[in-house]
């Protein structure tokens, strides 16, 4: 499961549907964004119409097949950027009405539902009252307080709770994300680990920009190796040698395109393989990546001006 802080919930709400205690409509919320809870809703209702449940959806019956490739005939989801109306709303009601084509269950889940216009709201409220047989609801919410106490009455709610920085260690470290960087943004910064990912990316994304830019000023000679230097970050040391023999790549191929062959080529070509050589040096345990990361801007600029 890509969200580790999901799995207890899930786990739970598994085990309720085995005993035949699910209730027919669920409330997953949280006044928490980006926990992932629509993704939590769409496991859940994976489950329920998979026929050979392990207790999770299996992903090989017809149903679960029909699940990937968005045409399973009793699933139905709703979402909206903007609001909910009621339209939506009765065409949901609607396929509630009919029965399963699959002679199973039918699920339905409406995404951040506190954006259902009263109407809407309205018009759902008999459906989840009396919803039949082996039809499931799944409604989540950022902003619980806003939806009709009628329709929270309706349901069995669930919360959705942001994790601690502990309990997320090894999916930190599946992905590849610094520990230390991670907790300066999550959680003071930074609501949801996914709101921390965000960040993370957008502040590489400025680094490498950065980089870049100052980049072609030291290919053109107006700034020098230990200005380009200062770019150092140890936590995106290897992207950012990732992103200079990208760099490199590129200019070398319009070069290509150009003139092949030419002295400048050739330097651009050895820049690459120096570059090239540091990420190996980076292997060997103990190395200071800091001073190897100047000598490599030194080099690269006695190979460019050599």
């Amino acid at each position: 499961m890509s969200f580790p802080w999901l799995e207890p919930l899930f786990d739970k709400l598994l085990r309720q549907y085995q005993r035949g205690h699910l209730h027919h409509a669920i409330l997953l919320h949280s006044s928490v964004k980006q926990l992932a809870k629509g993704q939590l809703a769409v496991w859940l209702a994976h489950a329920l119409l998979c026929t050979r449940p392990q207790p999770a959806a299996c992903g090989e019956c017809k149903s679960c097949q029909l699940l990937n490739a968005d045409s399973h005939p009793d699933f139905l989801q709703i979402r909206s950027d903007t609001s909910i109306s009621v339209a939506q709303i009765r065409q949901l009601v609607a396929a509630a009405l009919q029965k399963s084509q699959q002679s199973g269950a039918q699920v339905f889940i409406v995404e951040r539902c506190e954006k259902m216009t009263e109407s809407a709201a309205n018009a759902l409220l008999k459906t989840l009252e009396e919803p039949g047989q082996q039809k499931y609801f799944i409604l989540t919410s950022d902003a619980p307080a806003r939806l009709l106490a009628t329709i929270k009455s309706r349901c069995q709610l669930y919360s959705v709770t942001p994790p601690s920085l502990e309990s997320l260690n090894d999916w930190l470290q599946d992905k590849g994300i610094d520990k230390t960087q991670f907790s300066s943004l999550y959680p003071e910064f930074a609501a949801s680990p996914l709101q921390a990912l965000t960040l993370l990316e957008q502040q590489a994304a400025d680094k490498k920009h950065q980089l870049l830019n100052d980049f072609k000023a030291f290919l053109s000679g107006r700034i020098g190796p230990l200005q380009l230097a200062t770019h150092f970050d140890e936590s995106l040391f290897d992207e950012q040698l990732d992103w200079l023999i990208t760099a490199l790549q590129l200019w070398l191929k319009k070069q290509a395109e150009n003139k092949p062959k030419t002295p400048l080529s050739l330097k651009i070509c050895a820049m690459q393989n120096s570059l090239i050589q540091v990420k190996m040096q980076v292997l060997n345990s103990g190395v200071n990546k800091k001073v190897l990361f100047q000598a490599a801007c030194v080099e690269m600029s006695n190979l460019l001006r050599g």
